[in-house]
């Protein structure tokens, strides 16, 4: 008889331990390959993320910047005249007097004061220079609009209300907020408010009524707007950009629950607008030519510069980061006390890189 007929052998405990073990060992690499492609991944994440981040805020601030004080043929001319009683009058949205603005951001506050910034022309759109993080700097560049408006009938020195070619944009200029604008040809530029936009037939009659004078506040203190001068068919009318950047927290959330700095833009009489989530510092220095030979002799701080009409060249430092925590250990630039840390350490976990560019006006 044979016995071991249909006798079927088992594993021993010995090779189930060894069986364990190893699967145990295999699937502990899986996971650890797993977690260091993750972690790989949410690196070059947030370098990538820093890097647009960077080239994204430098492209707009670099082509703000090369463009402040461009006013058409008129670009190298003094600053405009103005329609206004009192050059006080002029609403910072407005100021063609001044191309460049800056503020140092400093501990206790900036300087000069940043308290223009909290007035408005249209309410409910002033930056709440409350929200402002400290130590930051504030950047404000004028210009006309790239879309400008040719004067299709010439205006002597009788007449107060310029009759324009509409741009296939439009105008830009509301008449409904009673906007300024600037009139201005190779010569002369004038700074008046519209007080009506009449369309028909391709033209456009922009309104130049005198109005009350209040404290203050804008109005045409006269009714002849070409007073400075006449204006022919090669004169033209454009809105005025005045921008100002600065640094505030932003509107999203990152992966440790923390609200990132962002880098804002307020144009014209609009609402801020967040541009560039991530950015967490804007450090700014001003290159003063001296002794107009169009090169910086110097390069000072917002605070410092002597006059920012003699302002060339501009060198930006912007500091960004990951948004999202990836694990690194560098500290905050801005420290602890105004951006969140990890409990009980002095970092947050966020990558962050600063990027430097000096960008040179070209009016």
């Amino acid at each position: 008889m044979n016995r071991g007929l249909g006798k079927t052998d088992g594993l021993s405990l010995v090779e189930v331990m060894i069986s364990l073990t190893m699967g145990t060992i295999v699937l502990m690499g899986v996971i650890n390959l797993f977690s260091a492609n993750s972690e790989t991944y949410n690196l070059l994440q947030g370098q990538s993320r820093m890097q647009e981040s960077a080239r994204f805020a430098l492209s707009y601030l670099s082509r703000d910047i090369q463009k402040a004080g461009y006013k058409g043929c008129f670009s190298l001319g003094p600053p405009p005249l103005f329609t206004m009683l009192l050059p006080t009058d002029i609403p910072y949205e407005f100021n063609m007097l001044t191309d460049i603005q800056a503020y140092e951001g400093q501990p206790a506050g900036w300087l000069p004061a940043i308290a223009p910034l909290n007035a408005t022309y249209v309410a409910g759109r002033a930056i709440n220079t409350l929200t402002i993080v400290a130590t930051t700097d504030v950047l404000t560049v004028r210009s006309i609009s790239a879309v400008e408006a040719a004067l299709s009938v010439a205006m002597p020195l009788s007449t107060s209300n310029p009759i324009v070619t509409i741009p296939p944009a439009g105008m830009e200029i509301s008449a409904v907020t009673a906007d300024l604008a600037l009139i201005y040809d190779c010569e002369k530029a004038t700074l008046f408010q519209v007080t009506a936009i009449n369309q028909a037939a391709g033209l456009a009659t922009v309104g130049h009524a005198i109005q009350a004078v209040i404290p203050g506040q804008p109005s045409n203190s006269f009714a002849a707007l070409t007073a400075t001068g006449s204006f022919g068919t090669d004169a033209s009318v454009a809105a005025i950009d005045t921008i100002t950047y600065f640094i505030a927290p932003g509107a999203g959330i990152n992966n440790e629950g923390n609200t990132p700095l962002a880098l804002w833009r307020k144009v014209r009489t609009a609402a801020p607008v967040e541009m560039v989530e991530g950015v967490e510092n804007l450090q700014l220095l001003f290159g003063e030519d001296t002794d107009a030979n169009f090169v910086p002799n110097l390069y000072t701080t917002a605070n410092l510069v002597a006059s920012f009409n003699n302002v060339v060249t501009v060198r930006i430092s912007l500091t960004v980061n990951s948004i999202n925590s990836v694990g690194a250990s560098v500290p905050p630039s801005l420290g602890c006390g105004i951006q969140d840390c990890i409990s009980g350490e002095v970092f947050d976990g966020l990558m962050r890189r600063t990027f430097t560019k000096t960008v040179q006006r070209r009016n």
